[in-house]
């Protein structure tokens, strides 16, 4: 019984927690939460109210987003989001909104079951919608499973 809990008792729980990663002396990636549980690697640490910001080198923003809930695996670097998640990026102008996806750092792999609604939505109107999602950031390349539809604004070049 004292292993049992243990292994759900936290390590550490850290309440309006923020976490930089900074890379060449400057702030890449920052992620903020209300809480923290840190668990073991295989469990993973449990975060709360989250809010993170990607930076470029020269300090332009990236990335914006928010989720309710997740979950970040250090062992294998993979997060479960879930909860009313909107992600923006600067870059591209335009954002996505789920309820759950899962990220994988290396690849850089954003994913959601077969069955979850993923929207994006472009600055100028453009959007996609459909059913399972994934996503390679590296390659720039989407994918849906089924369901799709959308609109596409024209823009010419003045």
């Amino acid at each position: 019984m004292a292993e049992k809990l243990l292994e759900e008792t936290p390590k550490t729980i850290l309440i309006n927690f923020k976490h930089t990663i900074v890379s060449e002396g400057k702030g890449v990636v920052v992620l903020e939460a209300e809480r923290a549980e840190v668990f073991s690697q295989e469990k993973g640490t449990f975060l709360w109210g989250l809010y993170l910001k990607e930076y470029a080198g020269d300090g332009a923003l990236l990335i914006e987003g928010w989720a309710e809930r997740a979950v970040w695996y250090s062992d294998n670097e993979k997060a479960s989001i879930s909860g009313s998640i909107y992600l923006y990026s600067y870059d591209e102008r335009a954002g996505i909104q789920a309820e759950e996806l899962t990220w994988e750092k290396q690849g850089k792999n954003l994913s959601s079951e077969e069955d979850e609604l993923i929207v994006i939505k472009k600055d100028d109107g453009s959007f996609l919608q459909g059913r399972g999602f994934e996503a390679n950031f590296r390659e720039k390349k989407i994918h849906f499973f089924k369901g799709v539809k959308g609109s596409y604004v024209w823009e010419e070049d003045q």
